[in-house]
């Protein structure tokens, strides 16, 4: 998408707490995430995949490109309580987040959520939405956020 920004974007969203997901994210698919606890901002949104990037609290201007997951993950069966599910876009040498705060700038939406018929065909979609998410954080628009 090179169309500008949505008025409802950026949505900066201030500290807050990583928490235990369901540990499918490095396990299963390869693709480590920091879970947050949704608030009203973000229940605010509708469900789906969304880009921006995470803003470390101890490393001055500097930021990484991430991918969000909001909602069900109607894969898993996952049906009662919405997930944040953020993936940030740096190695990190298997850095743990748990008990930290984070903050992230959501730029924009990718697609909507989606149910997929087998564990290759998500990982393959997500990884898709991963080069996306590189290719639009590294367009100038995007980057004066």
């Amino acid at each position: 998408p090179d169309k500008p920004i949505s008025p409802r974007f950026p949505i900066l969203v201030r500290p807050t707490a990583i928490i235990s997901g369901f540990g499918r994210g490095s396990s299963e698919l390869g693709i480590p995430t920091a879970n947050v606890e949704s608030n009203e901002v973000l229940n605010s949104l509708e469900t789906g995949v969304y880009f921006g990037y995470y803003l470390p609290s101890n490393e001055l201007n500097q930021v990484y490109a991430m991918s969000m997951s909001l909602g069900y993950n109607p894969f898993y069966g996952n049906l009662i309580e919405k997930a944040v599910e953020i993936h940030i876009i740096h190695d990190f040498k298997g850095k743990s987040f748990y008990g930290c705060n984070i903050s992230f700038v959501i730029l924009g939406y990718l697609r909507p959520e989606l149910n997929f018929s087998s564990l290759q065909v998500l990982i393959d979609e997500i990884n898709k939405d991963v080069e996306i998410t590189k290719q639009l954080c590294s367009k100038e628009g995007y980057l004066s956020y």
